[in-house]
């Protein structure tokens, strides 16, 4: 018994003596992204500072018709990215144009690692929500696995400092209004 505790003393001893704060590696540059899905069972907002709605998907013809009927967008599945906002004029460097419409080159953004801080992942009905902790964040959809969008390009999302915001998120660049 005495060598166990003698023997977990002189562990316990190199550990400490071997431990020194000049040879722990700097940290500076250690950024990671946190990725969330949604889960099926939540239907309203779970909390009480940042954004919530759906991601809604206008593909066709919106136009108001004579007789009364409209088109309903679909509610889809399609991930947020959410990026700080120091992140912007890299964004804008990976922007490219389609056919008119402003999307975003996910590859490029990769290869250049420039990270979202936040991807969330809105469940089987499209609702999605997001504590932003009081500070701006810059959204982009992802479309595909090469592109990512937002009408008019990147939206920023301003601190929220302590209130909810319902924010209808639109996929509508395949969309007549």
């Amino acid at each position: 018994m005495k060598i166990r505790v003698a023997l977990i003393g002189l562990i316990l001893a190199v550990f400490a003596v071997s431990c020194k704060k000049d040879s722990v590696p700097q940290q500076d540059n250690f950024y990671f992204s946190y990725k969330v899905k949604m889960s099926n069972k939540i239907t309203s907002p779970t909390i009480i500072n940042g954004y919530h709605g759906h991601v809604l998907k206008f593909e066709g013809d919106f136009m108001p018709s004579t007789d009364g009927k409209t088109n309903a967008p679909d509610t889809v599945r399609n991930e947020l990215y959410f990026f700080e906002t120091s992140k912007l004029d890299q964004l804008q460097a990976a922007m490219i144009e389609k056919d008119g419409t402003k999307f975003y080159d996910l590859k490029l953004l990769e290869k250049k690692e420039v990270k979202p801080k936040f991807i969330i992942i809105p469940n089987k009905s499209g609702f999605y929500q997001i504590d932003t902790n009081n500070k701006e964040y810059l959204v982009i959809i992802k479309v595909n696995k090469k592109l990512g969008y937002y009408n008019g390009g990147a939206l920023k999302l301003n601190a929220t400092n302590g209130t909810l915001r319902l924010m209808n998120m639109r996929i509508d660049y395949k969309a007549t209004f």
